[in-house]
């Protein structure tokens, strides 16, 4: 019986150092899959993701009103 806490105290700084081992990651799921349940899933790294740049161009229009003016 006193091998039993040896044996769980072991396991438990055994799963400690493993865990100090592992980093997170940022990862996404892209937009256009659908997760199954039971299937796996393919995660990307947000780091790893192509990244592009979007033009745009905007147009504003200026209208003065004064205080108390009609439009």
């Amino acid at each position: 019986m006193a091998a039993l806490p040896r044996l769980l105290c072991a396991a438990a700084l055994a799963l400690l150092l493993w865990a100090g081992f592992c980093s997170s990651v940022c990862v996404e799921v892209p937009s256009e899959t659908e997760a199954v349940q039971g299937m796996d899933m393919k995660l990307l790294c947000i780091s790893c993701m192509k990244r592009e740049e979007v033009t745009a161009s905007t147009v504003v229009e200026w209208f003065y009103r004064p205080n108390g003016g009609k439009d």
